[in-house]
């Protein structure tokens, strides 16, 4: 049921990511690649320095799928950072409240690990707090509705469009030539 809870929060972060960057379609093509393979790289990491301990293997497995969240939602924030995305507060929110559980999981996973006998009560009462510190910031971003923002379309009056189209074609045309002389220079030759 863990794995269950874990898959459904990454999924919920896929698409926070997917609200933050979604508008913008050509940094979206970019980010989501990015972040899936961001997100890969430290499961992928988490599982080989797990160094094949398999009575904790399950230990290891939560703590890598929190850290991908948490390497995840730092990357998603860089992104809209970098670009000047404009996020709303309530999407802030549930991404620091997403990263903050994650990154709390990680440590309590982490520390756990090593002494599992003597911190176990204590693990399950600060996994509690965690998730409740993370509940009420998600909690505190969704008190009022949300809507969906519909970026506006601008577009270019025909004039402009006849006057613009035939300068940009001949720029690409030029660029095409170009590309076709480094990439394919026996075909020039002929």
């Amino acid at each position: 049921m863990q794995g269950a809870v874990i898959c459904a929060r990454a999924l919920a972060v896929a698409e926070v990511c997917r609200h933050l960057l979604g508008r913008y379609r050509g940094i979206w093509a970019m980010a989501w690649r990015i972040l899936l393979a961001c997100a890969a790289l430290v499961l992928v990491y988490s599982i080989v320095a797990a160094r094949h301990f398999w009575e904790l293997a399950l230990l290891a497995g939560d703590r890598g799928m929190e850290l991908s969240i948490a390497a995840v939602v730092v990357a998603v924030l860089l992104f809209a950072r970098y670009y000047d995305v404009q996020a709303s507060a309530a999407d802030r929110s549930l991404a620091v409240g997403f990263c903050l559980y994650s990154c709390f999981c990680v440590l309590n996973n982490t520390i756990l690990e090593h002494y599992l006998h003597r911190y176990g009560a204590l693990w399950n009462l600060l996994g509690m707090l965690a998730f409740l510190a993370s509940l009420l910031l998600w909690t505190w971003a969704l008190r009022k509705p949300q809507t969906e923002i519909v970026p506006e379309e601008t577009l270019l009056s025909p004039v402009i469009y006849q006057t613009v189209a035939p300068q940009v074609n001949l720029r690409l045309r030029s660029l095409n030539d170009q590309l076709s002389k480094i990439w394919k220079p026996e075909v020039t030759r002929q």
